[in-house]
């Protein structure tokens, strides 16, 4: 019997041998490439790489858009030793250029318009030593390439977090972490070789061939502009199995095969993240994708998967609680995980105590990056990551997501939790959704609601008194007496769905 995998290198081309001939990616206009093809691919480029002087250790940051390309680079990278560094260029440009600085790559590897921008803003990329294309990188070599020592499993990749409650920061995962996390994802959803994946997230697609999954790379551009009925022709023209996507994403599919009257016919699996999954969304897509299982890990950019719940749960058991404001129902750890609440050295938390959650395990990261490069070790090098969330666990063992830690609301002697208060409002006809805010004016700080959409004179005074009838039916909303209305939230740019409340109680200060 082989023995498991260390590394990246060593997984693909154990996949390579096992699946052979069997789909490792669909190419749109293309012909489809198998795992053999794949790993004799990243092989090449890897040794293009070493040829033009990349070192193990060197950071490279990819900034290509989803796609064969984006897959065959980041696994060329992986297997020198070299360390990708991912970040998310939807997060604005000001955002971008200081993960940039943080990272300090020695390399880009990007298509032309990335090595433009990165002549235009020099002192983000000071550090580089050179810029590729990716046309650079895919040179074919005349022979056969020759195995390549395989990076070590402590090597990895740094990704940075979505910054919706602060300054992004680049997390390191390493090889070790990364293939914990595929194989986490396969056994917790029964994922098997040979199926099909679309992921609406680009670095999900790491995940799938390491799991043997063939994938189907959407063209995707800001979550907002999604169109539906390409996602749909997707699904249905290359029989996709699973997928995964944030809450916004998957509403606006929902929404727009209810409108058309759609069924997604081969979809077996939704996985959904980003945000807390609304009971409401669960309900539609049975409707919609008939034959598939709605399932929402929960986790963070430094911890994924941590638990996870499946819709029929919801729709059964958590729906009515989330619905009265007890929270999100987030499930029951993964294999592998642990989960504390209020303290690490302690799992004394009483059920249906609210504090700060804990995870351990060896989908956990170890630490962050720091801007200096003479210190480019850990900062908060931890056995036990605190995610910034607040939450407690059930008389059954699940954990429930009650809100960000940073975005409670401090006020009227008590902790008002956004996720609880929401959702009292979020079940109201004619509210799409909700935020919770701290409204300061002067010397006072108040809780207040934030609703999305820009009603008319006569529809928003109606609301508005529907709204305070609600507050008042329950006790951690009865102190809620303020009520705002924005035409659109802010919202994080990598799912759409991650609300920025602190930026939205900064605007309405003092209103």
């Amino acid at each position: 019997m082989n023995p498991p995998p260390r590394t990246i290198s060593q997984r693909l081309q154990q996949q390579a041998h096992a699946l052979k001939d069997a789909v490792a990616l669909y190419q749109q206009g293309a012909e489809a490439l198998s795992f053999e093809g794949l790993w004799l691919r990243v092989r090449s480029m890897a040794l293009v790489l070493r040829q033009k002087g990349l070192m193990p250790q060197e950071r490279v940051v990819v900034l290509l858009p989803p796609g064969l390309h984006f897959l065959l680079v980041n696994y060329a990278l992986l297997t020198l030793g070299a360390v990708p560094v991912l970040i998310d260029p939807g997060m604005g440009l000001r955002g971008f250029l200081r993960c940039v600085q943080q990272a300090q790559p020695s390399y880009l590897i990007g298509s032309p318009k990335a090595l433009v921008l990165s002549l235009f803003f020099k002192k983000a990329f000071s550090s580089l030593k050179g810029r590729w294309s990716v046309g650079a990188c895919l040179k074919p070599l005349a022979v056969e390439p020759e195995w390549i020592e395989p990076s070590t499993p402590e090597s990895g990749a740094i990704l940075f977090t979505s910054g919706s409650t602060g300054p992004a920061k680049g997390v390191w995962f390493t090889q070790r972490q990364i293939l914990a996390q595929a194989e986490a994802i396969a056994s917790t959803y029964a994922m098997q070789p040979g199926e099909v994946d679309l992921p609406l997230l680009a670095a999900f697609a790491l995940y799938s061939p390491l799991i043997g999954m063939a994938t189907v790379f959407p063209k995707l551009g800001k979550p907002s502009d999604l169109d539906p009925q390409k996602i749909l022709d997707l699904l249905d023209n290359y029989r996709v199995s699973s997928s995964f996507g944030s809450p916004v994403l998957w509403q606006k599919i929902a929404d727009y095969c209810k409108a058309k009257n759609k069924e997604i016919k081969y979809l077996r699996r939704i996985l959904i993240a980003g945000a807390p999954l609304p009971p409401a969304l669960v309900r539609a897509l049975r409707v919609v994708a008939p034959y598939a299982s709605v399932h929402s890990p929960y986790g963070a950019t430094e911890a994924l998967p941590v638990t996870t719940v499946e819709g029929a749960m919801i729709i059964a058991e958590t729906a009515s609680q989330t619905e009265q404001g007890r929270g999100t129902c987030v499930g029951y750890p993964v294999k592998g995980m642990a989960v504390r609440i209020g303290a690490p050295d302690s799992d004394a938390a009483s059920p249906f105590q609210v504090g700060d959650i804990w995870v351990s395990g060896p989908c956990v990261s170890t630490h962050y990056i720091t801007a200096d490069p003479s210190q480019g070790k850990a900062i908060h090098r931890v056995l036990w990551h605190r995610m910034g969330d607040l939450g407690y666990r059930d008389a059954c063992g699940r954990l429930w997501f009650c809100g960000r830690a940073a975005e409670a609301v401090h006020a009227h002697g008590t902790v008002f939790y956004t996720d609880c208060c929401e959702s009292v409002f979020n079940a109201l006809p004619g509210v799409q959704r909700s935020a919770l805010i701290a409204y300061r004016c002067g010397a006072t700080c108040v809780p207040a609601i934030v609703i999305e959409g820009s009603p008319s004179w006569l529809a928003k005074k109606q609301l508005l008194a529907r709204l305070r009838a609600q507050a008042a039916l329950f006790a951690h909303t009865r102190l809620i007496s303020t009520f705002f209305f924005m035409r659109r939230f802010p919202v994080d740019a990598r799912h759409n769905a991650k609300i920025h409340r602190l930026a939205m109680a900064k605007r309405f200060e003092g209103r």
